[in-house]
């Protein structure tokens, strides 16, 4: 008996043992992955509903796990590690969501390093005002100047509305903290700086001193889209921002039936609307920004003088005036921007960016400010290709103006270069154009095109034989009272009729000594 009573409590002691080594690798399991932010997770999609359906393994670029123990209400959403004091340890923030929240607002989690015990601790926690997980950045910036590294959570709420969360290092003798020096929503938010010297198509230039500006809806019912920017300023008194003054931004009149056709509430519509090219207003004596929404192949393009580069377009999120979406550079995959796109009126967005991590890739595309859609850009002006008899004046476009120049073509006669290099010779039939080793010579026919003039280039070798075809949209752009600088943009005829190029325009002035576009 005492034998068959031994068997079976090592039986018991092995099954206990065997159920606590389950349980422990089970909860080990847990915490590792509950460690891993969720855009690191692994996403198996397989719709069971179709037997053909194959499945699918979306695995993104593995990140740090979090290096504290979560609490029993957080789920984790992203970690990122970065330096944010003065020794070398890196600290860690972690982005989560509390369950037991009833505003389901996302918080940041610090985690410094302690090099005493050789591990790193939980010191400080805030909370933000964004709810979409979707888009949340935490930029670590010197915002005032003053040495500390404040952290800046960019965000959208439940209502679709960016959101800014500014927190700012105390000196506190007991360890790690912070205070919320500002925090608000609106339809857009600029964080404004000495370094922003340009001057945006709202007809303002950003002031020395750190000011955040909120976009605002004024809720005029009659127009949706009037805005009012609210600025805040640093209050030393109080160490916090504070309201300094408010403006109205009217919109343009615009009927109410375009605004509900534009604005229904689907980011794919919205995007839609913008597919096509745009160009930055606001910046005299300059060359412009020009931007280049492709939904069909999820691509934006910048083109400006010193940047030309192509964007990965991510999910678009609705707002109240147009979308949110990432964009992530396509030849640098940590270079992320938060694109915000609103509608200020027919045929008028405006562009705000926020880099995703601040500290490896701080914004240098010129994409802030008002943009226009390029005429002719997104629908082909009605009417058939004619050409123009040259032996008479010729209706040349004028741009910003809704009526034409009438002059002879020998008035525009002569040698025209651009900054770039491009060289252009035309005389009464002939035409000689240079793009940096190429050289083209032909003749230049002029075509009217609904109400734009086309100029088709007949390139031509040296035996005389044609050898190709350049086309442009052709206008006026004036330079003072008597001169005017030729702008040529890209263009294709074909059977369809004449499109548009997403290439930049070039804008060509007369060479010194060259009185033919005078």
């Amino acid at each position: 008996m005492k034998r068959v009573l031994r068997v079976v409590l090592a039986l018991a002691f092995i099954f206990s043992f065997v159920l606590f080594v389950f349980f422990l690798a089970k909860k080990t399991r847990a915490n590792l992955e509950a460690a891993l932010p969720l855009a690191a997770r692994t996403v198996l999609i397989a719709p069971s509903s179709q037997p053909e359906a194959v499945q699918i393994r979306e695995e993104e670029e593995p990140k740090p796990r979090a290096k504290v123990l979560l609490l029993w209400d957080e789920v984790l959403l992203d970690a990122i590690d970065m330096n944010l004091d003065e020794d070398l340890e890196l600290e860690q923030i972690l982005v989560v969501r509390d369950f037991s929240s009833k505003t389901g607002a996302i918080s940041i989690v610090i985690a410094d390093f302690f090099p005493s015990v050789g591990s790193y601790y939980r010191v400080w926690k805030g909370e933000s005002l964004a709810t979409k997980p979707t888009i949340f950045v935490v930029q670590p910036r010197d915002l005032l100047g003053d040495g500390s590294i404040d952290l800046l959570c960019f965000g959208l709420d439940e209502k679709n509305l960016q959101t800014l969360t500014v927190f700012k290092p105390l000196a506190s003798p007991v360890g790690v903290d912070y205070k919320k020096v500002f925090s608000g929503s609106g339809l857009s938010i600029r964080v404004e700086e000495e370094a922003d010297t340009e001057q945006d198509g709202n007809g303002y230039s950003p002031p020395a001193s750190p000011l955040i500006s909120v976009f605002a809806s004024a809720g005029n019912k009659a127009s949706p889209l009037d805005q009012v920017r609210l600025v805040y300023a640093w209050d030393r008194e109080n160490a916090e921002f504070g309201l300094k003054s408010q403006e109205p931004i009217p919109s343009e009149a615009v009927e109410r039936s375009y605004i509900e056709s534009v604005l229904t509430g689907k980011p794919e519509e919205f995007e839609s609307y913008i597919e096509g090219l745009w160009r930055k207003v606001g910046s005299p004596g300059k060359e412009p920004t020009m931007v280049y929404f492709a939904p069909d192949t999820r691509n934006v393009s910048i083109h400006s003088k010193t940047e030309k580069q192509v964007w990965n377009w991510g999910p678009s999120t609705f707002s109240y005036a147009g979308i949110y979406t990432s964009i992530v550079n396509s030849g640098v995959p940590d270079m992320v921007r938060i694109l915000g796109v609103d509608l200020l009126g027919k045929d008028k967005i405006r562009l705000m960016a926020t880099p995703g991590q601040a500290v490896k890739f701080p914004i240098r595309e010129d994409w802030n400010g008002t943009y226009e859609r390029v005429r002719g850009r997104s629908k082909a002006p009605e009417g058939s290709l004619r050409r123009v008899n040259t032996g008479s004046a010729i209706d040349f476009p004028v741009q910003d103006s809704s009526q034409g120049v009438f002059l002879e073509i020998a008035s525009i006669a002569g040698e025209y270069t651009t900054p770039d290099g491009h060289a252009l010779s035309l005389s009464q039939n002939e035409f000689a154009y240079r793009e940096g080793a190429l050289s083209y010579k032909g003749t230049y026919p002029f075509y009217s095109y609904g109400q734009q003039l086309v100029l088709d280039f007949e390139v031509q070798d040296s035996r005389k034989i044609p050898s190709g075809r350049r086309s442009f949209f052709v206008s006026l752009r004036r330079e003072d009272s008597e001169s005017w600088r030729i702008v040529l943009d890209p263009a294709k005829i074909s059977s369809l009729g004449v499109e548009h190029l997403y290439e930049p325009a070039l804008v060509f002035s007369a060479s010194e000594g060259n009185q033919g576009s005078r």
